[in-house]
């Protein structure tokens, strides 16, 4: 063999052995390259929303800049077996821009959404390591919810959209999209344990339908998300304290090929951890709400398992 032809094989092994470390991390990702991967992902962050997430916020406008980390150095296949070949550390900053209406239709007040992601990825094996860079990710719009506050629970109701505006291409390793349309429904609830308010529980649930991936005969499945929390109002009901929970079940099997053995079937997460938010009147017409939660994922297939840090300020100015 040539020095030239033993150059070039050397390098398609590190290829090769780099995109099974991607085989091995790729569940977990927002959004990254889908160029091998065993388990095909979903542009949705687990655990955004927690203690009461079923609650509308009041009339008003709302800027939120979110700051993402998930860290993971370990998978597990169908079977429960573990691994530590490969890791992950992804980190997500987004803008959201949410705006809630004083008017009402079907008697919930109506609001709309939309988020503008940043994405930086770093993947390590023993034998490579890897970086998406930073780059713009996929958007997410939420063109209609609905809210209604009640005595003792409020609730509500909405359709997002995920939009493949990342940058995307087959087989390449510094993507920032997931080259996929996705559709959500969502429903949630917040209930009021004490007349007073004080203690409270909540649950969302959010089903995602993805479309087939650009340029390629691949199809994540659907997938079936619950996220809320139990907490506690404190500081006449300016603070919160709690425990958050995510679970995440993915409902149909994906379309794509040449899936390893051992990761043959339907993902599954599970997180949980504690939370705490607060608001801070900066003025009469001006509020800041801070937001920390951190979970700790167990008990999960076909899929990485790590731990997350979620952090978030909101500029709020209600509509009296």
């Amino acid at each position: 063999m040539t020095p030239t032809r033993m150059k070039q094989t050397a390098q398609l092994k590190r290829v090769s052995r780099l995109r099974f470390g991607l085989v091995v991390i790729l569940f977990a990702l927002l959004a990254n390259t889908q160029s091998a991967n065993a388990q095909l992902t979903i542009p949705v962050v687990r655990g955004d929303n927690g203690l009461k997430s079923g609650s509308q916020p009041p009339p008003g406008f709302f800027v939120t800049e979110l700051v993402y980390s998930y860290d993971t150095h370990e998978t597990v296949d169908k079977d429960g077996n573990r691994s530590n070949r490969a890791g992950i550390n992804q980190i997500i900053a987004g803008t959201a821009l949410t705006y809630v209406s004083k008017k009402k239709f079907l008697g919930g007040n109506y609001s709309a959404m939309v988020v503008l992601p940043l994405l930086n990825v770093a993947i390590d094996t023993p034998q490579a390591d890897n970086t998406t860079g930073v780059g713009y990710s996929d958007m997410y719009v939420q063109p209609l919810q609905l809210g209604w506050h009640k005595e003792r629970y409020d609730a509500l109701v909405g359709y997002g959209l995920f939009l493949p505006t990342g940058k995307f291409k087959p087989g390449a390793l510094n993507n920032h999209g997931l080259g996929m349309w996705s559709h959500e429904l969502s429903v949630g609830t917040t209930i009021y344990l004490d007349k007073k308010k004080e203690w409270h529980a909540a649950t969302n649930a959010y089903y995602n339908i993805q479309s087939h991936i650009k340029d390629t005969n691949r199809k994540a499945g659907n997938v079936l998300s619950l996220e809320g929390g139990v907490g506690r109002t404190f500081c006449s009901h300016l603070c919160n304290v709690g425990v958050d929970y995510y679970t995440q079940w993915k409902v149909t099997a994906d379309t794509l090929p040449n899936v390893p053995p051992n990761f043959i079937g339907k993902h599954r997460y599970y997180g949980i951890g504690p939370e705490i938010n607060g608001v801070i009147p900066i003025s009469k017409k001006t509020l800041a709400i801070f937001k920390l939660v951190y979970f700790a994922e167990f008990g999960n297939r076909v899929a990485t398992q790590g731990q997350s840090i979620i952090m978030s300020v909101t500029l709020a100015k209600p509509k009296h």
